[in-house]
């Protein structure tokens, strides 16, 4: 995969560690993407799940998977990384085939993440809206 394209697609991710699960792209066309994460032991997110048995909890396997299967895809079909453009991920529904998918226990830290639409993606932009009311404040 082109190096430029996979880190202008990465770069344009609205994540930030600890929560980016994207750490490569290995290739992407109009009809699918592949691409990894790389989960280490050290990670806070990590930590304590399982006692003496690190596991990655499947929650964030889901959430590498819509990073890498959904996030990353609609950047590259809506050419959002052509223009560096920030924007947030609204998914209402969405149906998805994940190829490759496992639990990954450690020392195997790294998953790989294979992904087609079952239909094409229907792109739509919505403009962020404002909220109308304030919002509450933890005292």
């Amino acid at each position: 995969m082109n190096l430029k394209l996979e880190n202008n697609i990465i770069r344009c991710l609205p994540y930030k560690k600890p929560f980016i699960f994207v750490n490569g792209l290995e290739g992407v066309n109009s009809n699918s993407i592949e691409g990894y994460c790389i989960f280490n032991k050290e990670n806070p997110m990590l930590q304590g799940h399982f006692k003496d048995n690190p596991v990655v909890p499947g929650v964030l396997l889901l959430e590498a998977m819509g990073q890498i299967g959904i996030v990353c895809h609609f950047i590259y079909l809506s050419e959002i990384y052509k223009i560096n453009k920030l924007f947030y991920p609204i998914i209402a529904n969405i149906e998805m085939d994940f190829l490759k998918t496992a639990n990954i226990p450690f020392p195997a830290p790294k998953a790989q993440i294979s992904c087609a639409p079952r239909q094409s993606l229907q792109i739509s932009r919505v403009p962020r809206q404002r909220r109308k009311y304030p919002v509450p404040r933890a005292k």
